[in-house]
């Protein structure tokens, strides 16, 4: 809009200064004439700006203020030629035939311009034939106003324009009660109407006083085509902006297309890998089952290897329910069904317990898995236990399932930081035997497993599940590849 206005501003300065030169050299303009080659630098400013926007972005309202604006110019070049000392060799009568054209042209088209900028769509639709109706109204009011009495034919043409003026301002005010449109833009588009209000105003009074010496003086100033221009900025200024509104709404909505589409594209990703991995991972275990089932069922076989296909068929259930379990939390925890609760816990107290219960379900690790607590009896933590469990359950898990037989699983608990920054480290670190180590890039994505850890029963949520509930309580689960070790850490800030 600043731009517009200095362009504007320079236009006009040029036609001011063209005619001041003129008048040096010929003594011939008045005031009058230096006012009108003024509007006329604006009015062709006016039209290359609206030429402009009509190029860039095709619409109606575009090229109709360029249409009014080249019936303006025109009228205003031939009713005061010597504003630009033009010379278009029309005699009297010539220029009387063509004023009826060109005022209506210029009435006509510019009220449906005010008319675009001011009704919503909707509105400009149901009206859109009304107009088709006065523009062939007033072109047949022009040809015969050739023929006929002009004064007959003025009024008829005025009450045309008065009647349209009213519904422009009707549809404006129904236009409004919808409620569309920004601040900006019902500001701009009564500012257009007040425009309009106040030049027909002015031609009203200057219609009825007609003798009277100011009104003359104001007619000779031409300000129905000041207001023109004016209104003109103001129409151009909100449709340009109107544009820059669709034009980001267009770019938000493809944004958010290309969002809906990778998010169901990703979706679509994860239930395949989830199917998959539910098919691999629930297939082994019950054909386990299957085969343990008959062996034991066998009159014939020996009780040792009864036993064996005993426990293995246990395993099997175990990796089945824990499949199952994985997948439970991970469908909750991208739905939001769970949710932390956040309370205030003695930290060695809990994990202790967490220690004992596990080991009571789970004897046959008792020689494997060494709990190292480095804290206070009294610290705390604010946090959600169950979650921090689950987490550190998981983490065991993992490290059973992929560290040698017989290794050492450490979970270590140690107080970190010093001042009011202090925190608890939780570690679960086991060695990585034959099996290569983890992308780091993707350890924590979901379903990720190395290849040489596809060998073992999981579903690749683990980890995945771990990071997630880590996030949810404020903390960030860590790895740290060592030579023959692998540790995964986070951590908790200790409660004051």
């Amino acid at each position: 809009m600043l731009r517009a206005f200095f362009s504007l501003l320079l236009f006009s300065a040029m036609g001011l200064a063209w005619a001041e030169t003129t008048a040096s050299q010929n003594m011939a303009l008045d005031h009058a004439a230096q006012v009108t080659a003024l509007q006329l630098g604006a009015a062709f400013t006016l039209l290359l700006w609206a030429t402009i926007r009509f190029v860039h972005v095709k619409r109606k309202i575009y090229f109709f203020s360029l249409v009014t604006l080249v019936f303006s110019i025109a009228r205003l070049l031939i009713t005061q030629p010597n504003a630009f000392m033009t010379d278009l060799n029309l005699t009297a009568a010539q220029i009387y035939l063509l004023m009826p054209f060109l005022n209506l042209g210029t009435m006509v088209n510019g009220l449906f311009t005010v008319h675009l900028a001011t009704a919503n769509e909707k509105i400009q639709e149901q009206r859109k034939y009304l107009f088709y109706l006065v523009f062939a109204s007033t072109l047949l009011i022009a040809i015969l106003s050739v023929f006929t009495d002009r004064q007959l034919i003025t009024g008829i043409a005025i009450s045309i324009l008065v009647s349209l003026v009213a519904i422009i301002f009707y549809d404006f005010i129904k236009t409004a009660k919808t409620n569309e449109d920004a601040k900006l833009i019902f500001t701009l588009r009564l500012l257009i109407l007040l425009v309009l209000a106040i030049t027909f105003v002015i031609n009203l009074f200057s219609f009825i006083f007609s003798t009277t010496s100011i009104f003359q003086e104001i007619k000779g100033y031409n300000l129905p085509f000041f207001a023109f221009i004016v209104s003109g900025i103001l129409i151009i200024h909100m449709v340009t902006i109107m544009d820059q509104n669709t034009s980001d709404k267009y770019s938000l909505d493809a944004t958010n297309a290309l969002k809906v589409a990778a998010d169901e594209t990703a979706l679509r990703q994860n239930q395949q890998r989830f199917l998959s991995m539910l098919m691999h991972e629930i297939r082994t275990p019950l054909s386990v089952i299957k085969i343990g089932a008959d062996a034991i069922t066998k009159a014939n076989h020996p009780q040792e290897q009864k036993n064996i296909w005993t426990q293995r068929i246990d395993t099997a259930i175990d990796n089945i329910a824990q499949v199952i379990d994985n997948c439970v939390q991970a469908e909750k925890q991208e739905s939001g069904l769970i949710q932390p609760s956040i309370q205030k816990y003695v930290i060695k107290k809990e994990i202790e317990s967490l220690y004992r219960q596990y080991l009571s379900a789970n004897s046959e690790l008792e020689t494997r898995i060494k709990f190292e607590i480095d804290v206070n009896d009294d610290t705390t933590v604010t946090t959600d236990i169950n979650y921090v469990r689950s987490i550190l359950l998981n983490l065991i898990s993992n490290a059973y399932k992929y560290s040698p037989p017989f290794s050492a699983i450490i979970v270590r608990l140690l107080n970190v930081g010093d001042g009011s920054q202090k925190s608890i480290l939780f570690e679960v670190e086991n060695s990585l035997g034959k099996v290569e180590p983890p992308d780091p890039e993707q350890v924590f994505h979901r379903y990720y497993r190395a290849e040489s850890a596809k060998k073992f029963a999981g579903t690749g949520l683990g980890l995945w599940l771990s990071q997630t509930l880590a996030h949810q309580i404020g903390s960030h689960v860590d790895m740290n590849l060592q030579e023959k070790t692998i540790i995964f850490y986070f951590n908790l800030e200790i409660s004051s």
